[in-house]
């Protein structure tokens, strides 16, 4: 037992000292750390956000490394981990949020330590001193919300499937559902209303097996992220009452603007990774240099129908995300 113990103080020693050296090479050679605490890299959008902050990350490697750290879905383990990163000494923190509250204080544990914090979707509003990169999540939910003012049925029948109770992206979203589509098609009955605490799949898909066994049918489905709508898309495919259910969701996976395609969803609302992750390490090279000391970027909010999602597939094609052959299977 004491050769074992023996052997692994050598081990955390030895890996204490790699690590130290690691540093020392890093800040021998002028370049600053960046850690990315993403929320989760299970989740599809979350995932393809890492991705797309690690990508062009690297045009300003001269300038800054960067490291992405999951934090599972887990609020705690993300507030441990923003807490690490003051350990580690890290120059500047970029956090995706699990719930933007329970985090704040850990941000400001890292602004207090004199370490630059980016807060992104969702942004941390009224974080003094951080900056932000995100989406305006309102005007997210507004855009499906009212193209489905617009679709419709009158005295129709509806369903709404939130996630994330605390995420400000989601509740944002579900507001704009209340307020730009429950408010003013006061004849559509809101059949059910449910908010999951993750954004998962099967969780899903759960869900709305319920529905459809207890609703002999509804003529639309409104939910704030594509894999629940795609979730939707899944279990109400295989029931005959539901052909021609209206299915809207937010983010822009490729998978569900395929579907948009076909005409089995309604509509999404892209949240532009790309553009997230561009502007994020972006945000971080002007901070990091000086260029600037607080720094705020918004993208937009397009609403993605059949009528115009062909640019968009066109541009995932050209990102790598899908390819023509992929694309061309739904036409």
């Amino acid at each position: 037992m004491k050769r074992v113990l023996r052997v692994l103080l050598i081990f955390c020693l030895l890996l204490g000292l790699l690590t130290g050296c690691n540093r020392q090479k890093e800040q021998a050679s002028g370049k600053k750390r960046v850690a990315y605490v993403a929320r989760t890299l299970s989740d599809s959008f979350a995932s393809w956000l890492a991705n797309e902050i690690s990508k062009h990350a690297a045009q300003y490697a001269d300038t800054y490394t960067l490291d992405v750290l999951d934090a599972q879905g887990d609020s705690e383990k993300s507030n441990s981990l923003i807490e690490n990163c003051i350990t580690q000494k890290y120059d500047l923190v970029i956090i995706q949020p699990n719930n933007g509250e329970m985090q704040r204080p850990y941000a400001q544990k890292l602004l207090d330590s004199g370490i630059f914090v980016i807060t992104t979707n969702a942004k941390i509003p009224d974080l003094a001193g951080s900056s932000s990169v995100d989406a305006d999540p309102y005007e997210q939910g507004a855009v499906l919300a009212r193209d489905a003012v617009t679709k419709a049925p009158r005295n129709g029948r509806a369903v709404l499937l939130n996630c994330l109770p605390g995420n400000l992206h989601t509740t944002a979203r579900y507001e704009a559902f209340r307020n730009e589509f429950v408010a003013k098609r006061p004849d559509v009955t809101i059949l059910a209303d449910h908010i999951l605490e993750r954004v998962d799949p099967a969780d899903a898909m759960r869900v709305f097996e319920d529905w459809v066994q207890a609703y002999s049918d509804f003529d639309l489905i409104l939910t704030t992220a594509d894999v629940l709508a795609m979730a939707g898309r899944e279990v109400t495919k295989n029931y005959p009452a539901f052909d021609g259910v209206l299915i809207y969701g937010v983010d822009g996976l490729a998978g569900n603007f395929l579907a948009v395609k076909d005409g089995v969803v309604t509509g999404s609302c892209l949240q532009n990774a790309v553009q997230l992750g561009e502007l994020n390490t972006k945000a971080a090279y002007e901070l990091l240099t000086g260029a600037k000391t607080q720094v705020d970027y918004t993208i937009n909010a397009d609403l993605v129908t059949k009528e115009n999602v062909d640019e968009y597939l066109n541009l995932y094609v050209e990102i790598g995300m899908l390819t023509q052959a992929e694309v061309d299977a739904h036409k």
